[in-house]
């Protein structure tokens, strides 16, 4: 109650003009599958989805101008159209609020539980302020066979709240905070998931699932700065972005930046989790030691009508403390390396998006590890790579089809520092492929009405493992297969793509939501997986206030 009551007491005090929400919206949301379909479709001239999550305004101007297309839509696309106009308050929304504000007296306890207005503790906005406290909630229940590893199956429930707005036009915040426990079943399926695994708490400590993101950020005019603990993409494609993954650890990052219709340009320097030192023999708590260590990017964007070009480069850094040389927000970060001794792990790369008719557009990132040009075709392990390519059709009916083809050469991540690896507390934080890996992908999306499409994901994928000895865990021959693994000098100069211990396996997966009211979903989510001629079901069912 006291931070609510911190919040009003500045909006009364604060008299600024009228302005838009800069808050970033989280990439849970499922607008952002629906402003894909929209890009496709050639509606969002100017825009890219290459590098999310979107600030709230922009996601507003977005729907403003399909809404503007609306004749262009069939029935099912105009009401998932009207479910966006009215959740981000572009047409009347209608609150029901656990404690009422100015602006929304409508009461939520009892007779609006249920209802289909927007279920809030708090909300307040005018026309330069906004305040929005929302509860989060969720019970996944997830069952698994496998010909290998039987049955398995868990729930877990987690529970927080999501506080955000804009303060005068020109600040936007959000801070959401959830904890959670396994209710039952078996904790090393849970482990299996990403987030679940990166978790210290649950992962380590056998404990509780919490977890927290944030951000700051300061926007007037053409300049933004933030400060930022959010899940990111960045680089253009279907399932694979080479830069950013979604799936990767929150960073904590200072982010600089200009931004204009035709043009932007981003800076930001993160903070990296290196590997533990193993010689304690613990993993959490204050005998172990980390070094320090630090990814710096920059990003540049050119946004015709047409599509998107940009190119980008990056550091990772470390044992050392924050390096002046790159907080420089405008520089050649790989010049700058060299200058300090060649001691840092540089990478660069471009992307683009291009729709060269409407309904049609082809995605592609390419990112350059090592090269050295003279061994081009050579299999030379230091030629270290990872491209994606991806072609998207919006078809009639509402439904969107995607095919994507990703690789990732062998060593690519990697550094001869370990510490110094393209890794985030040991897990990549670009690329859903591992080094030396290859997929498919086939993406089908139906609109049918709702804030979530029904889509179906097929996937081939291969990988080169590199050989271990089961028993120890020691490395036999490296493949250059683990980004957590690094070229020694014994091992060979040449490497053959996809060699090692291959596996390959073949996924499908089928999963949608349904809204039962307003903010309360249930969703199915079906997985298939055949993986070295053994197979696994995997059926997830959630139930979710709010999404997260």
């Amino acid at each position: 109650m006291k931070k609510i009551a911190f919040f009003i007491i500045i909006i009364i005090l604060c008299k600024v003009s009228l302005s838009a929400q800069v808050e970033y919206v989280q990439l849970t949301n499922p607008v952002y599958d629906f402003l894909q379909r929209a890009e496709t479709r050639g509606y969002l001239p100017h825009y890219s989805l290459s590098d999310l999550p979107l600030q709230r305004y922009e996601i507003v101007n977005a729907l403003k101008l399909i809404n503007n297309k609306s004749d262009e839509l069939n029935n099912l696309e105009k009401k998932s159209l009207d479910k966006y106009l009215n959740e981000f308050e572009i047409t009347k929304r209608e609150n029901a609020v656990l404690f009422f504000s100015k602006t929304d007296t409508t009461e939520l306890l009892f007779k609006k539980i249920f209802s289909n207005e927007d279920k809030l503790f708090f909300h307040y906005k005018d026309s330069a302020h906004s305040v929005t406290l929302e509860p989060l909630g969720s019970l996944k229940i997830m069952y698994a066979e496998a010909s290998r590893t039987g049955t398995r199956s868990y729930k877990i429930i987690q529970g927080g709240g999501r506080l955000y707005g804009t303060l005068g036009g020109v600040l936007g915040y959000s801070l959401q905070a959830t904890n959670g426990s396994i209710l039952s079943g078996d904790r090393s399926l849970a482990l299996e998931d990403p987030k679940f695994g990166q978790n210290i708490k649950f992962a380590i400590l056998n404990s509780d699932i919490d977890f927290t993101n944030s951000h700051v950020i300061f926007q007037k005019d053409w300049f933004f700065a933030s400060f930022e603990r959010e899940d990111r993409i960045l680089g253009a494609g279907l399932i694979q972005h080479p830069f950013l993954e979604r799936s990767a650890p929150p960073m904590d990052a200072i982010t600089l930046g200009v931004k204009f219709k035709y043009f932007k340009y981003k800076y930001t320097h993160a903070g990296l989790l290196g590997y533990v030192d193993s010689t304690s023999g613990w993993r959490t708590g204050f005998m172990i030691t980390i070094p320090p260590k630090y990814l710096v990017m920059h990003r540049f964007s050119i946004t015709p009508s047409w599509g998107e070009i940009a190119l980008w480069e990056a550091s990772v850094y470390s044992n050392r403390p924050i390096d002046f040389a790159y907080i420089n927000p405008l520089s050649f970060l790989k010049s700058i390396e060299h200058s300090l001794h060649d001691r840092d792990n540089s990478l660069m790369g471009f992307d683009f998006t291009v729709r060269p008719v409407k309904n049609i557009q082809l995605k592609s990132s390419f990112l350059l590890d090592d090269m050295v040009l003279s061994k081009i075709g050579t299999g030379y392990w230091s030629n270290k790579t990872a491209v994606n390519f991806a072609v998207l059709t919006a078809l009639p009916g509402g439904i969107d089809l995607g095919v994507e083809y990703a690789k990732v050469e062998p060593y690519t991540f990697t550094h001869f520092n370990n510490q110094n690896s393209y890794t985030s507390d040991s897990a990549l934080i670009g690329s859903v492929l591992l080094p030396n890996s290859d997929k498919t992908s086939l993406v089908c999306d139906w609109w049918f009405g709702g804030r979530y499409p029904l889509k179906l994901v097929l996937g081939y994928t291969r990988h080169g493992d590199n050989v271990i000895d089961k028993a120890t865990g020691k490395v036999l021959r490296d493949v250059g297969g683990d980004p957590n693994y690094g070229f020694k000098n014994e091992d060979s100069q040449t490497v053959t793509f996809l060699d090692g211990v291959r596996n390959d396996y073949i996924s499908a997966e089928l999963s949608s939501c349904y809204e039962l009211v307003r903010g309360i979903r249930i969703g199915l989510d079906y997985q298939f997986i055949i993986k070295n001629e053994q197979f696994e079901n995997r059926i997830r069912l959630n139930f979710n206030l709010g999404d997260f």
